[in-house]
């Protein structure tokens, strides 16, 4: 049996930010709903010094790369549509064996 390792990330605009607070209260929620939602590790990753953007890195493990692929689509689809105060600028999804 193989294992997949799915990468998803994800660089975020927040264009109604004014500080690294008002950043804070949009991104640990964030993270914390999709930690518990789809039981995955998350992080923010780059960009923690400015307010306006932020980076969060999402990883999953599984035993089908296309169901790793599916999850972080669902993923993707959760933050575009979720509400949150964030637009996607870009993403980039690998999945690679492991």
């Amino acid at each position: 049996m193989s294992l997949h390792a799915g990468i998803l990330k994800l660089w975020l605009d927040l264009p109604e930010n004014t500080s690294l607070k008002g950043k804070r209260q949009i991104i640990q929620p964030l993270i914390r709903q999709l930690q518990n939602r789809f039981n995955l590790s998350v992080a923010e990753a780059e960009e923690m010094d400015r307010w306006k953007t932020a980076v969060i890195g999402i990883s999953c493990i599984s035993n089908s790369a296309a169901v790793a692929d599916q999850l972080l689509n669902k993923v993707l689809a959760f933050v575009n549509d979720g509400g949150f105060d964030v637009v996607i600028r870009d993403f980039q999804i690998e999945i690679m064996a492991v």
